[in-house]
């Protein structure tokens, strides 16, 4: 259950989200862009983690882009913290006097610090800013005295507008909006004033932070007469830069005007009206609007949407036959009305193109093109509008920064899309389409801190959503948070009973709880959903072959029944090729894969990617990768085609491997994430292979061969691969370190003989099942001054290790003969274990590799084939055939006799490491010559076959 106040919690910005938002403030800064350092810094602000950089910049931002009000703003929360900074009150003088506030900005330079008093800028400052207070001061009382008072009723028209203009300009010269306002006023009470004068004094009162003064110009005219050209420019003005929530109140506008009928301002009553919601005098008026010529595009959107709403779409049909006469904003509004309108779909890009004819710089229209190009599929040309829009935007649209990061997404290019939903937040932190779209990829990414943060600060306004608390669920268990896993999980399972999601978390829990039953149930519930997309019960399938593999008490024929299942729930095979003649050319190998990115399925291909013979082989890389990183630019340098695929259905995937003419199709996933085995159900290559990701049999007809070897799968296991296994003649892995820790050099002390001797293993709970804890309990037994360590991240909770502990004291193993816990720095963990313990009937997998390259000894006991035989494969790579067990008496013996002596262990592990580098396990060249070898062996063996 949650706990009470949880919305508060999940709303205040993590460490994560805090560093996001501090990094766009930066970013903002240094590229120029003032709506995004507002909207960040603003963001900071309600939270409480904004520095004063972060507002020195936006204060400087303000005063150096005329933005009075932005600088008056910074200014003021510095001056908040440091209230007697000098320079910051000086500042806040000027920009007060620059917007005629004369009073509080001598207000202001009373606050400082007294030793800056006599200082010559000091000095002049006030004596400046007096001047301008005495100017307005008597600016004001002639207003009052000339225009104002009975004065003004003794004057003539001509001497009235002769005092009225001069007083204007000086209202004009002192920027005194108030004044402008009020002299303007004035004058229309008693004088005829020019339509072309009012909208320039209007346009004079714009200021870019500050759209008010405008409005009030507006409002205040409106109330001396009916000035509907001044009215339809402001409205025209605001509406085309999308200030809508700018414009002052409607209803007196409307009220103005007394005679709503007339020809020459019904369109103005018209957009009044559409403005105020009274679409039933709208709908008596409208026609008439459509026909002035002088009406605002932006009542093409409202008359075309009444008509549609209203069964009027027949009077579309002149406007359309007459739209290459209309202007680009006409068509931009026109086309703004047929948005969501599936039938009007064609109707609507054809409008935005001929706009984009006549306007194709405008920003609004690129990205309303852009728009209409991607729900028509033409996601290539929608990505070219968004980002001409952005380059031509006059401010910065959230939407446009959304749509192109929504389209880069849809295409595959996370990366960049990672950029511009970043960059959508930027320009507007409110808007949560952003920062759920942005959870999504940090899931997909594997990035899970920032995952669990942007999760949780989004389900702070968005509770009911089932889809972001499993992916809360998710991180925090990636995170080794399994309790407040549950407690999510639960949450979305409340959403959605039945949900197939929360239900594949679920099993994801109980699997990290090591509870193997209760996570097969779960997802054989999703497996015998209905309602479950097949993507989704392909999944729980898989997920219900990984607990298989776990499974102690299932023999190998009962595990094998399991797998037999896959072929039933994967797609029907639809093609049927042959191997083509490859003599004379390279052979081109195609590598499946959601995995090519800092993980340990690169750390295994990396070697063959980069020998493998480029003159004899053509490699295509068909990568799935939620975002790339800097492994994926490594990888991409070794193969000759780098497609991605992620968003690539099937059926059209099946289409371009045929068309890249691929001869062997290697798949390097299995039943892991992001697996594409429905891809290889339709059988697009003739050749096709499975290796490297799950270490055993897909149980797929389609699927020709498995890449194993003597060790891994040794003859015996044949009948038990839907797939005949092909053994090289070497170890079938070849492994290289992680980049990120190459140089790491593990420092090897002899254990003192006091201490107890750790003997270890790196796994999560579902490994430590109820054989290998008897069996642990007897090495224990037999290696009397020793320990075990257990050092994983899903041991992060005292819950979690509390679980482990009792699991272990079940089987005899006391709390002061066992360490259960996680180290952050997993290198020197490794390093600390003097011997590690493999288990079964699955073995390890990368850490097997790691522990012989720090130089820890590991023993390993022989299960069922392939993912039992993992560590026999292993140490026969390396020379290290006597630490491999064949019964439960050997590994008992294995490692007692390794534990029996610690100087000899402690040579063993001082040249461990060099062994590892020298064996077949890292030699690269060996290896790609290896399964070169197999591969061409393949054709030849299915070609004699397609013969037959």
């Amino acid at each position: 259950m949650l706990k009470p106040g949880w919305q508060q919690e999940f709303g205040q910005l993590a460490d994560s989200c805090i560093r996001l938002l501090s990094e766009l403030a930066e970013t903002a800064y240094k590229q120029g862009s003032v709506t995004r350092l507002r909207a960040t810094v603003e963001c900071l602000l309600k939270h409480g983690h904004c520095d004063d950089q972060h507002l020195i910049h936006l204060a400087e931002a303000g005063l150096k882009t005329s933005r009075p009000q932005l600088a008056e703003f910074a200014l003021g929360k510095l001056i908040e913290r440091s209230p007697q900074q000098a320079d910051y009150l000086l500042h806040l003088a000027s920009v007060q006097a620059a917007q005629g506030q004369f009073s509080q900005a001598l207000a202001t330079l009373e606050q400082v610090p007294q030793q800056f008093h006599q200082a010559p800028e000091f000095t002049q400052q006030q004596a400046d800013i007096r001047s301008r207070q005495q100017q307005q001061l008597e600016l004001r009382q002639l207003i009052k005295d000339v225009l104002v008072s009975d004065v003004a009723a003794g004057m003539s028209d001509q001497d009235f507008e002769t005092h009225g203009q001069s007083i204007l300009q000086a209202a004009i010269n002192l920027q005194d909006h108030q004044a402008i306002i009020d002299v303007t006023v004035a004058l229309s009470k008693r004088l005829p004033l020019e339509q072309e004068l009012l909208i320039q004094l209007c346009q004079s009162l714009e200021q870019t932070d500050n759209d008010q003064w405008m409005g009030r110009f507006v409002l205040a005219l409106s109330g001396c007469g009916q000035f509907p050209h001044l009215i339809r420019f402001y409205l025209e003005w605001m509406l085309n830069r999308n200030r809508q929530s700018s414009l002052v109140a409607s209803k007196p506008l409307l009220q103005s005007i007394v005679d709503r009928h007339h020809p020459s301002h019904v369109d103005v009553v018209a957009v009044l009206l559409a403005l105020n919601n009274d679409w039933k005098e709208f709908g008596q008026c409208v026609d008439l609007a459509m026909q002035t010529m002088t009406k605002p595009p932006v009542l093409f959107r409202y008359a075309v949407s009444y008509w549609l709403q209203n069964g009027q779409a027949d009077k579309l049909e002149p406007w359309l036959q007459q739209a290459e006469n209309l202007t680009a904003n006409e068509l931009r509004f026109f086309a703004a009305a047929l948005e969501g309108q599936r039938e009007h779909l064609s109707t609507r890009l054809e409008l935005l193109q001929l706009a984009y004819g006549k306007a194709n710089n405008d920003a609004n229209i690129l990205n309303d093109l852009g728009d209409a190009l991607l729900h028509t599929g033409n996601s290539a040309e929608a990505i070219q509008c968004f980002f001409k829009a952005i380059n031509n935007e006059q401010e910065e649209s959230f939407y446009t920064c959304y749509n192109l990061a929504v389209t880069l997404q849809a295409e595959g290019d996370n990366r960049q899309a990672f950029d511009y939903f970043k960059r959508a937040i930027a320009v507007d932190p409110q808007q949560w389409p952003s920062w759920k779209q942005l959870c999504h990829l940090l899931v997909s990414s594997g990035t899970w801190q920032m995952a669990y943060d942007v999760a949780r600060y989004y389900l702070s306004e968005h509770e009911d959503d089932a889809q972001i608390w499993g992916h809360l669920a998710t991180a925090a268990l990636k995170l080794s948070q399994i309790a407040d896993s549950r407690t999510y999980i639960e949450q979305a399972l409340k959403l959605k009973p039945n949900g197939s999601g929360p239900l594949t978390n679920l099993s994801l829990i109980e699997m990290a709880c090591g509870n193997i039953s209760e996570a097969f149930a779960a997802n054989q519930k999703v497996l015998m959903s209905s309602s479950a997309p097949d993507m989704v019960r392909q999944n729980a399938l898989s997920n219900m072959l990984f607990c298989g593999n776990y499974d102690p008490n299932k023999s190998e024929a009962q595990l094998y029944n399991i797998y037999r299942a896959v072929t039933g729930h994967m797609p029907r095979q639809q093609y049927f090729p042959k191997v083509q003649d490859y003599q004379g050319r390279r052979i081109r190998i195609g590598y499946v894969s959601a995995d090519l990115k800092m993980h340990p399925v690169a750390f295994f291909v990396e070697a063959l990617f980069e020998h493998h013979d480029r003159s004899r082989f053509e490699i295509f890389a068909y990568s799935g990768v939620g975002m790339e990183d800097h492994y994926s630019d490594m990888l991409r340098k070794h193969v000759d085609h780098w497609k991605y695929i992620g968003k690539t259905p099937d059926q059209e995937l099946a289409e371009m491997i045929i068309e890249d003419g691929i001869d062997v199709l290697m798949d390097l996933s299995g039943h892991t994430d992001g697996n594409r085995l429905s891809l290889f159900a339709l059988k697009p290559c003739a050749v096709q292979v499975s290796w490297l990701g799950f270490a055993h049999t897909t149980g797929m007809r389609q699927m020709d061969y498995f890449l194993g070897d003597e060790q891994l799968t040794p003859p015996s296991c044949d009948r038990y691969f839907a797939e005949k296994p092909y053994r090289l003649p070497r170890a079938s892995y070849c492994f290289t370190p992680n980049v990120r820790f190459r140089d790491f050099v593990p420092t090897i002390s002899r254990r003192p003989d006091k201490e107890p001797l750790v003997l270890g293993n790196l796994g999560r709970a579902i490994r430590f099942n109820t054989p290998v804890l008897k069996l642990w309990k007897r090495v224990l037994d037999a290696v009397p001054n020793s320990i075990i360590k257990i050092d994983n991240p899903n041991f992060k909770d005292q819950e979690s290790q509390q679980m482990m502990r009792q699991r272990f004291a079940e089987h005899g193993i006391d709390n002061d003969r066992l360490w259960v816990g996680f180290t952050s720095d997993y290198w020197q963990s490794i390093v600390d274990i003097d011997i590690a313990l493999d288990g079964f009937p699955q073995n390890s997998g990368t850490t097997l590799f790691e522990f012989l390259w720090c130089g820890t000894p590991v023993v390993s006991l022989k299960d069922r084939p392939s993912v039992g035989r993992l560590g026999a494969m292993v140490l026969h790579g390396i020379g290290r055939d006597e630490w491999i067990a064949d019964t439960a008496e050997q590994y008992i013996e294995i490692v007692s006799q390794l534990a029996s002596d610690r100087d000899q262990l402690h040579q063993i592990r001082s040249g461990l490491r060099q062994q590892f580098l020298d064996s077949e396990l890292c030699d690269g060249p060996d290896f790609a010559r290896a399964v070169e070898d197999a591969y061409v062996a393949m054709l030849k063996e299915k070609s004699a076959d397609d013969s037959h």
